[in-house]
C-alpha cells in the first residue's frame, strides 16, 4: 500500500503502473477455500483502482477496522487514509511487478511487490518513485481485508529506470487511443520507418502495416491491457501485456484477444515503436 508524502496529511495506499477504459468497480469476493496468489494481488489492484476513482467506500471495504500503515512519516490508522481521498490528485496508471506471496498461516498472508504509478496534483512527485511495497491480508468474519502495509522508495538508478518504464507506457497508451480514435496520422507519426510488425500471418512493415489497415477498413471503438510488464532493452524498453481490441472490419464487428509485445526506442527527442508482435488467443474472434 503506497504513500503519498506530498500531501499535508499523507496518503497511505498499498498497491503500478496497467489504465483500464472501464474499472472494475467490485471487490474481490473471498473464495471459500485456500485462495491463490492471484487473488491477493487482485486484491490489491482493487485498492489502486479505489484511489484512481477516488472512492472511498470500496476502499473502506478492502481495509480491516485496524489497519496500520507504516511509513517514513509514521504509522496511519485506517480513518486517516481515507480521509485523504480528495480532488487534489489524479492517479492516471499504475503498475504492480515482481509480485510474492507469502503464507505464514491459514488466515494472513504476506503481498510483496514493487510498485510504480503516473498521477499529477499532489501524487505527481510521489509517482515518480520507484516503491517496494508490503501489504498484509488477514481473514476477519470470513473476508480477507489489508491489515498492514509498509512502503520503502527504490535506489535511485531504479528511479532512472522507472522515468523510462513510465515514459514508455505512456507511449503505448497514445498508440492505443490514436488507435481508438482512428487517427492513423498520428499512428503513423509514433512508428519508426524501419519498424517491424510480427503476427501469425508473417513480417510486414511500416508501409504495409498501414496499407492493411486501410484495406481492412478497421475501426476501432475500445480496448483494454491486463497483466503489463515493462523490460528494460537498451535506449528503451520492451511492453508486455494481454490486450482486448473492440471494433469492427469492413463494417463487422469484432472483439480480439490478444498477448502482444511492443519495442519503444527513445531517437533523438521523440520515442517511435520500432517492432511489435501479436499473439491471438484461441478465443479472440466471435
Amino acid at each position: 500500500m503506497r504513500l503519498c508524502r506530498c500531501l499535508p496529511v499523507f496518503l497511505a495506499f498499498g498497491t503500478l503502473l496497467r489504465a483500464h477504459p472501464q474499472q472494475n468497480t467490485s471487490v474481490p469476493a473471498a473464495p471459500t477455500d485456500s485462495p491463490s496468489d492471484s487473488f491477493f494481488i487482485e486484491k490489491e489492484k482493487a485498492d489502486w483502482d479505489a484511489l484512481k476513482r477516488k472512492d472511498k467506500v470500496a476502499a473502506s471495504h478492502l481495509l480491516a477496522d485496524d489497519f496500520v500503515g507504516m511509513y517514513d512519516v509514521g504509522l496511519l490508522n485506517k480513518s486517516k487514509w481515507l480521509s485523504q481521498i480528495d480532488d487534489q490528485y489524479s492517479v492516471d496508471d499504475y503498475a504492480i511487478t515482481e509480485t510474492k506471496v507469502l503464507h505464514p498461516s491459514p488466515t494472513t498472508a504476506l503481498l510483496l511487490y514493487t510498485a510504480t504509478c503516473k498521477g499529477t496534483g499532489a501524487w505527481a512527485e510521489f509517482c515518480s518513485h520507484t516503491t517496494r511495497v508490503s501489504d498484509l491480508f488477514v481473514q476477519q468474519n470470513g473476508e480477507w481485508l489489508d491489515l498492514f502495509s509498509q512502503d520503502t522508495v527504490a535506489t535511485s538508478g531504479e528511479q532512472d529506470e522507472t522515468r523510462v518504464f513510465i515514459q514508455v507506457l505512456a507511449k503505448e497508451r497514445e498508440i492505443q487511443e490514436a488507435q481508438k480514435h482512428n487517427d492513423w496520422s498520428h499512428f503513423a507519426d509514433l512508428l519508426s520507418d524501419d519498424l517491424v510488425a510480427i503476427d501469425e500471418d508473417g513480417i510486414i512493415g511500416k508501409k504495409e502495416l498501414l496499407e492493411e489497415i486501410k484495406a481492412a477498413e478497421i475501426r476501432f471503438s475500445d480496448y483494454k491491457m491486463e497483466e503489463v510488464r515493462t523490460i528494460p532493452d537498451g535506449n528503451g524498453a520492451i511492453v508486455a501485456y494481454k490486450q482486448t481490441l473492440v471494433g469492427t472490419e469492413h463494417g463487422k464487428p469484432f472483439t480480439r484477444h490478444i498477448y502482444t509485445h511492443s519495442h519503444w526506442q527513445r531517437r533523438g527527442d521523440k520515442w517511435l515503436l520500432t517492432m511489435f508482435q501479436d499473439s491471438t488467443t484461441r478465443a479472440s474472434f466471435r
